[in-house]
């Protein structure tokens, strides 16, 4: 596929500045565009706990081996794409959307919409396709959930990783009517794109597909030694038609509204080089799972009748590209992150002088913060001076710390490891004290404020 113009992506401009994933990237660093929510739309390549558990294999052993240590619904043995994308902007990796009626004042950093299984259209698996999903957030901006305000400081990230392709195939679609199928799949997508950027989103990032050839459902075939090339032409076909079409959308925008995040050339430079750019990551096998069924029939996750595992697993994950027969490891998508160190949206990035307004407005901020704070310790030497009206009460704690109703969520915890429904009721049950709590101080101080009016007209 030749390379875009636009060639995009938000986030794996980490490893221009970064090559460790011990180092954190805010999203204030160098970008003009500052988002601070992340909507997420599409299938397992960024689900991180929407599909049911009863369905989905991301909720059995061994998925979430490496992160969070247990099944938690990613389709990974750790992070995935979505993960990485949130790091970069500096938030959390925003909530499944299946248990945000659970925690509805987690939502500060986006939702996740997407779920495993689904394409652009119906798949068969009985799981919103991407325009139903678009539809859920639609229907939370009609309850005011999320405000315009909020949109407009917003990323949504689309992916389509082919389970459209599987599905017509599987359900007897021949290799000659693909083609126009995928000229279909594609059409939808730009009516989708266009939907989200409508609804109020400045940029929508919307990821290229793979080279499906190089998956190991099919590299199989080989003994993990090659890539089926027929399959990986479709997904350049596939790829050179969502080009043209984010091509229009923008030129319809008159703005780079429409980035592409370039799955098809970084998993090629990852498997060709077998490791990312920095070396630090190495795959001796880039074509062969992680974790491998042991019958034909089985797949990663499954057991037998007497609960006998019908799998095996590697002995480091880390050192394998391929998780399972579709999905790459966490170390797989953090070589895929490491591996496009060229192909960053300089749109916002490339002027020197942006980044020195940046920096101008965040030492702005620094210095309103300085002048609260000097404000506030005048107002409290005042109300020191009158204290000896005021018998027993103590105004330190007010003054230096006045209460804020809207911080009661602030210590809120990684909802990473939250993937039960219980553990978040638990934490919401926890909030609804400490703001009972807060909410009685807030009485007890406006009690003593208006006692100190009245000492103060004696």
């Amino acid at each position: 596929m030749a390379p875009s113009h636009i060639t995009l992506t938000l986030f794996l401009f980490i490893v221009a500045v970064c090559a460790s994933e011990d180092i954190k990237v805010t999203r204030n660093t160098y970008t003009g565009f500052r988002p601070t929510k992340l909507f997420v739309f599409g299938d397992s390549y960024s689900d991180t706990g929407n599909n049911p558990k009863s369905l989905a294999s991301s909720w059995k052993t061994p998925y979430g081996f490496t992160f969070p240590g247990k099944p938690a619904g990613r389709y990974s043995d750790g992070r995935v794409l979505t993960d990485y994308v949130a790091r970069f902007m500096g938030i959390k990796s925003p909530l499944p959307y299946r248990v945000t009626k659970y925690a509805p004042s987690k939502l500060r950093a986006g939702i996740n919409f997407a779920f495993g299984g689904t394409g652009v259209f119906d798949t068969g698996n009985f799981q919103p396709n991407l325009t139903t999903q678009i539809g859920y957030l639609q229907g939370l901006i009609k309850d005011s959930v999320y405000t315009k305000r909020d949109l407009k400081s917003s990323l949504a990230m689309v992916t389509v990783s082919g389970n459209d392709y599987s599905a017509f195939t599987a359900s007897g679609g021949s290799q000659q009517n693909l083609p126009a199928f995928i000229t279909s799949v594609v059409n939808q997508m730009t009516i989708d794109l266009k939907r989200i950027h409508d609804l109020g989103i400045p940029r929508v990032l919307v990821n290229t597909l793979q080279p499906v050839g190089c998956l190991p459902q099919l590299t199989v075939l080989s003994a993990y030694q090659q890539c089926n090339q027929t399959q990986n032409s479709l997904a350049s076909f596939h790829n050179q038609l969502l080009q043209l079409a984010l091509t229009t959308l923008n030129n319809n925008t008159k703005k780079s509204t429409f980035l592409p995040l370039d799955l098809f050339t970084s998993f090629n430079t990852v498997l060709k080089n077998k490791g990312d750019i920095t070396g630090n990551l190495k795959f001796d096998t880039p074509l062969k799972p992680c974790c491998t069924a042991t019958t034909s029939t089985a797949s990663c996750g499954s057991l037998d009748e007497n609960g006998k595992p019908l799998y095996t697993v590697c002995s480091e994950p880390e050192s394998m590209f391929f998780w399972d027969t579709v999905h790459p490891t966490q170390a797989g998508w953090r070589a895929v992150r490491d591996s496009t160190d060229g192909m960053t949206d300089l749109d916002d990035m490339d002027d020197i002088e942006m980044i020195m307004q940046q920096l101008q407005s965040e030492q702005e901020q620094q210095q309103a913060a300085e002048r609260v704070h000097r404000r506030n310790y005048i107002y409290r030497e005042r109300f020191d001076a009158e204290e000896h009206l005021m018998a027993d009460y103590s105004f330190k704690t007010l003054l230096l710390k006045p209460i804020n109703m809207s911080d009661s969520t602030d210590g809120m915890t990684d909802l990473d490891d939250m993937d039960d429904t219980e553990m978040i009721m638990q934490q919401l049950h926890s909030e609804q004290e400490q703001q009972e709590a807060a909410e009685r101080v807030h009485r007890r101080n406006i009690s003593t404020i208006v006692n100190v009016s009245m000492l103060k007209n004696i």
